[in-house]
């Protein structure tokens, strides 16, 4: 018989080993030591394999509640731990750590201290010792055996280098990989514009030892070139109408500055345009995606010019000799120094078409940033210095390089370098006081920027870099690089971080511009030769492949084999101090403290968490319910283009023709008046404004299996929107065309008759009606709506917009719904608040639409007929909700 020692019980996988039972087995302490360590490794196997390593419950590091002991204690909170052998450590009661006696033991062994990281180590201790009844069998002289194993723990405290310190979670990434290259020998590319509409896109290319340019098209799932036309001389941009019916071209003609509108369907038979625009200079073009209004800026001195969509459109029905529409000079603000010194000048719109943003540079070769509303651009000119916006936190050596809007328009992310480092700072775009408001500190890099692009999600910017030093601006080899924006926004605000650089990849020759597909998962990046000096002399598109997250692979690492226990990893990780100073207090948070007066406990960064069943069910029904409403925004869903005109009305008899009279002398032109001071903003989250409170289909999901049946369902039922309060429906009668809303319909595929892709509806019919309370289900859908008189107080609207398919309509069909709040009034005359919150009216109950300003539109889009699965990207699900019948 041997004494009862414990036995080390091993960490990982083994062959499990348990007793079995007989009438007659003489039972040793053997054997109840196996039954123990059975039982023992396999419920730690079950931790190890099945939950992980981590921290399960409470085992937070909090600052000592005594202010003079923070320089000597931390202290360590009740809780529960799991180690990478599965062993489960408990802290039963708050314990007090004592920091400073690590230190000076570190100190004394000389021993250098970085950063501090604090953990718990699973140990076991005998207890309850007793008298062996039969010492005479062991070998040795001790009289007395442990009656109990203690399972406990101790604080282990363990220096760390910067190189050394994992965060648990590692950050996603936006991997990049490269998909393809177009190459221009002997030409250099200027502008590119890809049309998700048609499946096209197009480059504008100069000759190298020329100026002939022309303007190339490509299909966007090969790559082949469709056609190649003339584009005169020097072409600086290239753009197209919201409906891609035209594709324009900012070029030269005779040495005079032109614009040359190609006809989308007409480009690759014809290969001319069908009018031609004079212009003062050579732009950069700009159109709004809401009316088709054009803004061009100059390349060579800031001016702008514009024309307001309707005249665009009136003189593109007409012939090419008529009369050209009428242009706006806006800005005057010439560029000053030599090219050297010169940067692109850059123009972005707000998608809804409201604001401008202008990146020039003023006469001290320094980059200025201008912001005016489209109204005040079109009623005269502007002023640069009362449109101008100061960025505080920008050094005297910055420049603005770019900016990027986000797709509705709340955030700006504006691109910067100095001799040394680039620099992305996020800024929230108040309207009311036309400012932009700073959110975080921003993320640097070693490098010199040109061109800033941004995911839909807006979690990635993919920034075009040249050159890490000023030496190496021209390069000859540019990278692509991808940069966490959470990080410019989690950064304080005049400390940015530096380890925002995701990733990068390399571009062959020097890049210059990048644009985003319009599902986003393709980059354009278009570059010049690695040296223009020697053969191949050559333009380049390279075309490559996003991929922002492969969650899926997560899954399958189990397949690389079981987690083993490392040199290191027998403690679990509960805290973090960052370049640990001991003349330092320890805090768990910063109250009127610098971050560098203090030693900053940070629970997050190290620990790893280890969750429970219950917390992942709370956390999958919160996502359920709400979304990511409390977290990272998920991508936002995309601006409907503007709707086609209507049939024109019927002219009225002409009435008699007056006498002209008199032509006066033309007087002079007076003074501007002095600029009156700004008036105070209007009011927010009034309490007066109605709100949308329900529709009848559930937000960007399928309403009906098949598109034919579609008219049917439409005449019988409609689509239904509800209102918190009664509304005044005689004002919308006023209106045959009903403006007061949008219908769009986007096919994916083709018919017997030809390609089908955007297209308004055939007719609309729309009747005042009530919703009741009772025909709103749980999900904020409208079950039920009873068509009534305008006099009976409607608090809703029923919308018919017809198609009259033909039975060759066999595919999916996106149905774009628009409803223009300030054409909306209650009955008290107040305007609706109509702004779509996150996308959540089919999903939210007691959901009411409105951001805080009245007006604005409500966008919503569902899917009808059959999905076509070959790319594997959609689900079909039917959620049933209001229906025929």
């Amino acid at each position: 018989m041997t004494r009862g020692t414990k036995d080390c019980i091993g960490c990982g996988i083994d062959e499990p080993i348990r007793n079995n039972y007989f009438n007659g087995k003489l039972m040793e302490e053997r054997d109840f030591t196996t039954e123990q360590h059975y039982f023992i490794k396999k419920n730690r196997l079950h931790n190890q394999a099945l939950h992980g390593s981590g921290a399960v419950c409470g085992l937070k590091v909090t600052q000592h509640p005594n202010e003079g002991c923070r320089t000597q204690y931390v202290v360590l909170e009740a809780g529960l731990a799991i180690d990478c052998c599965g062993q489960e450590i408990i802290v039963p009661e708050k314990q007090r750590i004592d920091v400073q006696a690590w230190v000076e033991q570190q100190l004394k062994q000389e021993v250098s201290i970085a950063s501090i990281i604090i953990g718990l180590r699973y140990c076991e201790s005998e207890t309850e010792h007793v008298p062996l009844m039969l010492t005479d069998c062991f070998c040795s002289d001790e009289d007395q055996a442990a009656n109990r194993i203690k399972e406990q723990y101790e604080v282990v405290i363990a220096s760390r280098g910067e190189s050394d310190i994992q965060p648990a979670l590692a950050p996603t990434q936006a991997k990049l990989d490269w998909n393809h290259s177009i190459a221009l020998s002997q030409q250099r590319p200027t502008a590119f514009l890809a049309d998700h509409l048609h499946q096209r896109y197009y480059l504008l290319a100069t000759e190298n030892e020329g100026s002939t340019s022309k303007l190339y098209v490509y299909r966007d799932d090969n790559h082949d070139l469709v056609t190649a036309v003339d584009a005169g001389h020097h072409a600086q941009d290239v753009q197209a109408t919201t409906l891609a019916d035209y594709i324009v071209v900012s070029t030269h003609e005779d040495e005079q500055p032109h614009l040359w509108f190609f006809k989308e369907d007409s480009i690759r038979t014809q290969g001319l345009p069908s009018h031609r625009l004079k212009m003062d200079v050579a732009t950069q073009l700009v159109f709004s995606r809401v009316d088709d209004a054009l803004f061009a800026l100059s390349s060579e001195k800031a001016s702008v010019s514009a024309y307001s969509g309707g005249d665009i459109k009136n003189w593109l029905k007409g012939d090419a000799g008529e009369p050209a529409p009428k242009v706006s000079a806006l800005l005057d603000n010439p560029f000053n120094g030599d090219d050297s010194q010169r940067i692109p000048a850059q123009m972005k719109i707000t998608p809804d078409g409201s604001f401008i943003f202008f990146v020039l540079q003023n006469e001290n070769a320094n980059t200025v940033l201008l912001l005016t509303s489209v109204s005040h651009l079109f009623s005269g000119s502007v002023d640069p210095e009362s449109a101008r916006i100061k960025l505080d936190d920008l050094d005297e050596e910055e420049r603005v390089i770019d900016l990027a809007i986000s797709s509705d328009g709340e955030m700006v992310y504006v691109l910067s370098r100095d001799k040394t480092q680039g620099r992305i700072r996020a800024y929230q775009f108040d309207r009311h006081e036309q400012q932009l408001v700073q959110q975080g500190g921003g993320v640097v890099w070693p490098g010199q920027p040109v061109s800033l692009t941004i995911s839909a999600n807006e979690r990635w910017a993919y920034v075009i870099d040249n050159g890490e030093a000023e030496a190496l601006a021209l390069s000859e080899q540019g990278n692509l690089k991808t940069i966490d924006l959470h990080l410019a926004i989690e950064a304080p605000i005049g400390s940015p971080s530096d380890e925002g650089l995701n990733n990068s990849l390399g571009i062959s020759g020097e890049g210059f511009e990048g644009q985003l597909s319009h599902r986003g998962q393709l980059l354009f990046v278009l570059a010049y030769d690695d040296n223009p000096e020697l053969e191949p002399d050559r333009g380049l598109l390279a075309i490559v492949d996003i991929q922002e997250e492969d969650c899926e692979a997560l899954f399958y690492k189990t397949l690389d084999g079981c987690k083993v226990c490392g040199d290191e990893d027998d403690f679990v990780y509960l805290a973090l101090m960052e370049a640990y100073n001991p003349e330092l207090p320890m805090v768990d948070e910063l109250v009127g403290q610098k971050v560098e007066d203090v030693n900053l406990i940070d629970n997050i960064k190290v620990r790893n968490v280890v969750p429970s069943a219950q917390q992942l069910r709370d956390v999958i029904h919160c996502l359920i319910e709400q979304g990511l409403a409390s977290g990272v925004p998920g991508p936002r869903g995309e601006i409907g283009p503007a709707g086609v005109d209507g049939i024109d009305g019927t002219n009225g008899e002409p009435g008699e023709k007056g006498e002209p009279g008199e032509k006066g002398e033309q007087g002079d032109r007076g003074p501007r008046g002095t600029r009156g001071p700004k008036g105070d903003p209007g009011p927010l989250n009034d309490p007066n404004v109605g709100h949308i409170r329900a529709v009848s289909w559930v937000h960007d999901d399928y309403l009906l299996n098949d598109v034919l049946q579609y008219d049917s369902f439409v005449k019988e039922v409609g689509l239904v929107v509800s209102f918190d309060r009664k509304i005044q429906t005689q004002v919308l009668s006023r209106s045959v065309r009903a403006p007061f809303f949008d219908a769009r319909f986007e096919t994916f595929g083709s018919n017997s008759s030809g390609y089908a892709s955007l297209f308004g509806p055939s007719r609309i019919e729309w009747s005042p009606a009530i919703v009741e309370e009772g025909d709103i289900d749980d999900k904020n859908r409208i079950l039920n709506a009873q068509p009534v008189k305008d006099e009976d107080g409607p608090n809703a609207i029923i919308f018919k917009p017809f198609l009259d398919l033909k039975n060759d309509f066999r595919f999916e069909m996106l149905v774009r719904f628009t409803l223009h709040g300030d054409f909306i009034l209650t009955q008290d005359g107040f305007v609706i608040d109509a702004n779509h919150r996150e996308g959540f009216i089919s999903q939210q109950p007691g959901y009411l639409s409105g951001n805080g300003r009245m007006g604005n539109q409500f966008y919503s889009w569902f899917y009808v007929g059959s999905p076509d699965l070959t790319d594997g990207v959609r689900a079909f699900t039917t959620r049933g909700g209001f229906g025929i019948g």
